[in-house]
């Protein structure tokens, strides 16, 4: 009678444990790479919103200072009047935009502040610059030209009234290089308009 044995299996030791430890490294990239994506749509998300809040405080800035412009029946304080400037000083977006500035570059801070509760220490701020100045009929401007600046209609003549020309400049906040300051890195929106 013959006895059975078994076939032996040294050629498949450890073949259990390399198959595990490849499992294990395949499910480590993937946690991974899961963790790395939710944190940078988390980023996003945050990013959109403080862009969505500097956005609404730059549009309250505006809105003051074109309101200051349009119904106030006293001249608007400007800050740079254009019409006599030196080149350069009435870009659309003031240097110190981005850069900083205060009171003494004619910033002004709006009285009115988005969600307060934000742990951003500056308002936002609006600058006026007056642009142009059509005086007694126009000064030799032709009746196009006015009604391009927004005023009177075409073919029907110039206002005799002066009407002064704002361009109305609004940022969210004032810019900080300061790396203590939580503003620092926040969102600045800067929007302009024109206003009479």
């Amino acid at each position: 009678m013959q006895t059975f044995h078994p076939p032996v299996m040294k050629k498949q030791r450890g073949i259990t444990l390399a198959i595990v430890l490849i499992m294990l490294l395949i499910i480590t990239v993937l946690g991974v790479a899961s963790i790395r994506g939710a944190t940078t749509q988390e980023r996003m998300t945050g990013n959109f919103y403080d862009r969505t809040l500097a956005m609404q405080a730059a549009e309250s800035a505006l809105r003051e200072g074109f309101r200051l412009v349009t119904e106030s029946n006293a001249t608007p304080d400007v800050a740079i009047n254009c019409t006599e400037s030196t080149e350069g000083r009435c870009a659309a977006v003031p240097a110190t935009a981005f850069t900083g500035g205060n009171a003494a570059d004619g910033w002004s801070n709006a009285a009115t502040r988005i969600n307060t509760s934000l742990s951003t220490a500056s308002a936002p701020q609006y600058l006026i610059q007056k642009i142009a100045s059509i005086q007694n009929g126009g000064g030799g401007a032709s009746s196009d030209d006015a009604f391009d600046l927004g005023i009177g209609y075409r073919n029907q003549g110039i206002p005799t009234t002066t009407t002064s020309i704002y361009r109305i400049v609004a940022r969210s906040r004032v810019p900080t290089s300061d790396s203590n300051n939580d503003d620092s890195a926040r969102s600045i929106v800067v929007l302009s308009a024109i206003a009479r």
